[in-house]
């Protein structure tokens, strides 16, 4: 293997933990959303008892 080989292994590496970390932050954030969902249709739900 060259030198070339190693930094572009190296490289990969690199690009596929931070791949990693966005999924990580983008199912985190998919979890807040749907939380925040739950929360505003309950409210809505509350509302439309309230007007009944």
């Amino acid at each position: 293997m060259g030198c070339g080989a190693t930094v572009s292994k190296k490289r990969f590496e690199e690009v596929e933990v931070r791949a990693k970390q966005l999924q990580n932050t983008l199912q985190e954030q998919e979890a807040q959303l749907r939380r925040f969902e739950g929360a505003e249709s309950s409210k809505s739900e509350d509302r439309s008892l309230y007007f009944e």
